[in-house]
């Protein structure tokens, strides 16, 4: 599964496929979005038509009996007197109308037409409710808030007690005078108005539905008359009307979203509403959504298929050149051959000519190694070189000569474990710190050669490093036991100081000259250290002689121990010291000097002496240098400027 997906027929397939899938999913549901609120757009459109052309049907049939009540008032106002059976209007103004009252200033009816019932003239009804309408005190209709009651003024109101009304009022005036009011009763439950908002159908779950201004429902599929409407709708409806006589919003309730618009009638209190849930409305678009994503579907399947087959196509000659890299790799192809492909080719002929280069650098490279191989052979000293894990890779023949061994046994270690038992540890752990923090290191050890002859060899290993990177090491094996010999002689005891038994002011003078002559014949290169012992003075004065030996016999230990087994300490008298370090770099010796800083105050604090420390000085050999005695005093100077600058700190000459 790993090798299939890492193909980049494969990649190339998933990649284009993937972004085939996302351009055709971001395409529908941009369109579906569009084609959503184009479709709300619509429907609002639509709902606010419907809403205006019922609330003007209601507005119309308002006006009309409107206009017929002004007619009867105004016959009324003709007649110089009223009797019941003039009363009753044109059959036009009845039809309009559930029922008809003329009701004097005295509440007393005074004529009255309802289909079906007996008149009850003269009947007092100024404690009834409608008088809250009659008595308002103005000549203006009116149109009362719709209430249940019986028909007040027949004789069988009982049968209307449940009936919904609406009155609409009218002052009859003569000579300018209300002699009473004109009222035209509406029914809720018959008149037309009301009817055809019942059996109004905008879907199959939308409605229309007529209230109050007071809040009270005139007209609901679901709502019984009379109940409060919901504050929520009432919260709607007065922020629909603070912008417009008309307006559509989306709505939630119970879960669901309705699309609702609501329509104030001009010439009555009331609003018209209407509503239809938004899914039923959007019906379309989620079908369409179904058919798009179907489509796409399909469509991007055939897409994969084809993609799959151009790009397998395509990538043919890409697989012809994996075919002949890999037979060149196994060295039965030589070049990659051109597959008329601009980009491709291109890569072949670039991968021609790394070959090309490769095979020119093979050559140079055997050239060199032949040539390093008989310069090495030549070589007085023996080499070895390792990677970069310490493990050897190559041996020359001298170091084979110097120790006896084969390369096979030095590649496997001889080196270390073929040296004296004594020295073996050391010398192992020191060689691996040398390989783990890839810095440069001088061994020196006795080894047991193969013929079992013990010498003494110098072992310098140096890492290589290419841009900040350990490529491996080097080393350089020398047979040191002549000159340790003459080292031995150097330490016998005309040249040891009997009371530090470290090299006298004798010993290291030569000591120093053969190191200035090296340096010179050699382009060898060694430091130098003078140290003078800081208030040593007072340890004699005070505490006598023996105690000041004992201080100069702890500091010659100080020394011995601080530097490495190539280096000389010597006392040139005195309090005065002389180290040597022959091919020493500058930042160790600069750690070794901060050692005997250390160290040195540690011996008067063991005994309770005054304290003691030392001043250094540090110095190289130089190309102006005259002889070892100019190396001298530049370090004796250097050391003079750190005692003068506060002493017991090293100072460079």
């Amino acid at each position: 599964m790993g090798s299939f997906l890492n193909r980049l027929s494969t990649r190339l397939v998933l990649s284009l496929a993937l972004s085939l899938v996302a351009v055709v999913v971001l395409l529908v549901v941009v369109s579906i979005q569009y084609q959503q609120q184009r479709l709300t757009e619509q429907v609002e459109k639509e709902l606010v038509f419907i809403t205006e052309n019922y609330g003007h049907g209601i507005e119309a049939a308002l006006a009309s009996r409107f206009d017929a009540l002004s007619d009867v008032a105004d016959q009324m106002a003709l007649q110089s007197g009223f009797a019941n059976n003039d009363f009753p209007p044109m059959a036009g103004v009845r039809r309009l109308f559930r029922s008809l009252w003329f009701i004097d200033q005295a509440g007393t009816i005074r004529g009255a037409w309802h289909p079906g019932g007996e008149l009850s003239i003269g009947q007092n009804i100024s404690n009834n409710h409608l008088m809250e309408w009659v008595d308002h005190g103005d000549f203006a209709l009116q149109i009362s808030d719709p209430h249940r009651c019986g028909i007040v003024g027949l004789d069988n109101s009982e049968a209307d007690e449940n009936e919904v009304v609406v009155h609409i009022t009218l002052p009859v005036l003569q000579n300018e005078l209300q002699v009473g009011v004109l009222v035209g009763n509406l029914s809720l439950t018959s008149d037309t108005i009301f009817q055809q908002i019942k059996e109004a159908s905008l879907s199959s779950r939308g409605f229309l539905a007529l209230s109050s201004m007071a809040g009270l429902v005139m007209s609901h599929p679901s709502v019984a008359m009379l109940a409060d409407v919901p504050e929520a709708q009432l919260q709607l409806m007065s922020n629909a009307f603070a912008e417009g006589q008309v307006r559509a919003q989306v709505t939630e309730s119970q879960g669901e979203r309705w699309l609702q618009t609501f329509y104030r009638i001009r010439n009555a209190p009331w609003v018209l509403g209407a509503a239809i849930p938004l899914n039923e409305a959007l019906a379309p678009v989620y079908d369409l959504r179904r058919i798009q994503l179907l489509t796409g579907g399909i469509s991007s399947l055939l897409i994969l298929l084809l993609i799959s087959v151009i790009v397998r196509v395509q990538l043919k000659p890409l697989k012809k050149l994996r075919n002949e890299v890999n037979l060149i790799r196994n060295n039965s192809g030589y070049r990659l051959s051109e597959v008329n492909t601009a980009e491709l080719d291109e890569l072949a002929q670039a991968f021609n000519r790394l070959i090309d280069n490769n095979e020119q650098q093979r050559r140079q490279s055997f050239q060199r190694q032949a040539y390093l191989n008989m310069v090495l052979s030549t070589s007085s000293a023996g080499h070895f070189m390792a990677n970069s894990a310490g493990e050897i890779e190559y041996v020359n023949e001298t170091l084979m000569a110097i120790t006896g061994y084969d390369e096979q046994d030095i590649v496997k270690g001889a080196l270390i474990e073929k040296s004296v038992s004594s020295d073996k540890n050391d010398v192992r752990s020191r060689w691996l710190e040398a390989i783990a923090e890839q810095k440069e290191i001088e061994l020196e050890f006795e080894f047991n050669t193969a013929s079992n002859k013990q010498i003494w060899l110098l072992v310098e290993i140096k890492p290589v490093f290419d841009h900040g990177t350990c490529l491996g090491h080097v080393g350089t094996v020398t047979d040191v036991t002549e000159q340790n010999s003459e080292i031995h002689d150097l330490r016998s005891k005309v040249h040891i100081d009997e009371l530090t038994e470290i090299l006298n002011r004798r010993g290291i003078e030569e000591v120093m000259q053969k190191n200035w002559n090296e340096s010179r014949l050699f382009n060898k290169t060694y430091t130098l250290m003078a140290l003078d012992l800081d208030n040593f003075k007072t340890v004699n004065d005070e505490h006598g002689h023996e105690a000041g030996d004992y201080v100069l016999v702890e500091v010659a230990k100080v020394l011995t121990h601080a530097v490495r087994d190539s280096d000389w300490v010597g006392r040139l008298g005195g309090d005065e010291f002389v180290i040597v370090l022959p091919g020493c770099p500058a930042k160790r010796a600069e750690s070794i000097a901060d050692t005997i800083l250390q160290q040195i105050p540690k011996i008067t604090e063991a005994r309770s002496l005054p304290e003691v420390t030392v001043s250094i000085g540090i110095t190289e050999v130089q190309a102006h240098d005259q002889s070892e005695v100019d190396v001298l005093r530049r370090a004796d100077k250097a050391a003079y400027q750190a005692k003068h600058a506060g002493r017991n700190r090293w100072n460079r000459g």
